[in-house]
């Protein structure tokens, strides 16, 4: 009996030995893909955080993380880049906060979206750009909105100040009265985006409704890109 009891403890513990085997194995796979992935796909860093905290291996061996290279080929960004226009014929400011490219240039990420008054979707964009403000400024990162009627009735900065104190924005809107800098941008219908590295170059573009889940990617992108420089 007892000899009995002796093999069942020991097949036992050969069974719980090979589990506690593969168990190692599959986690060392999961282990090991995990920090091929940090390594290459810039697009698992946390905005905020630099440095060995946005590394698996940073935080184990506590040493600066180096980032891959940019790829030939980005996910989001423009091939061929262009310089932004600046700002011209902004007749409104909210809060009288009145911004220039210019004044960012080497310094902040730019996010600047167009919308009209009667476009009731470009409002409710300004959800995603009170958060990517809140979100991304400690990475540099500064949202415009610039507001170019189509109609007299959208020249009204009363009624326009009316929706964005509604929405409780955190970063400067004005009105491009005349179209003067949507005529410089030239594009064809609102909302439309553009994320302008602070070399003021822009580096990606969206137009209409639906979709701001890639323009955050392309803001993720460009602040990696300065990063890794």
């Amino acid at each position: 009996m007892k000899s009995l009891h002796r093999k069942v403890a020991f097949s036992a513990l050969r069974i719980i030995g090979v589990c506690a085997g593969i168990l190692f194995f599959c986690l060392l796979i999961l282990f090991t893909g995990y920090i091929y992935a940090l390594q290459s796909n810039p697009m698992l860093y946390i905005p905020g955080v630099s440095g060995p905290a946005n590394s698996l291996i940073g935080v184990i061996w506590r040493q600066p993380f180096s980032y891959p290279s940019p790829t030939p080929k980005p996910t989001v960004l423009y091939g061929t880049i262009k310089p932004a226009p600046e700002f011209t014929g902004i007749t409104k400011w909210y809060k009288d906060e009145a911004v220039s490219l210019r004044q960012f240039r080497g310094q902040k990420i730019v996010v600047l979206v167009f919308g009209r008054l009667y476009c009731s979707y470009c409002f409710n964009v300004y959800t995603y750009l009170t958060e990517w403000q809140r979100n991304y400024s400690s990475e540099n990162v500064q949202v415009v909105a610039l507001q170019s009627p189509h109609y007299d009735g959208e020249k009204s900065w009363k009624d326009i100040e009316a929706k964005i104190v509604e929405r409780d924005v955190n970063f400067p809107v004005g009105l491009d009265e005349n179209r003067s800098t949507a005529a410089a941008y030239n594009f064809d219908t609102v909302p439309t985006a553009y994320v302008i590295d602070k070399q003021g170059m822009i580096r990606y573009e969206h137009t209409g409704e639906g979709g701001f889940g890639e323009v955050e990617k392309a803001i993720q992108e460009v602040i990696f890109l300065d990063f890794d420089k």
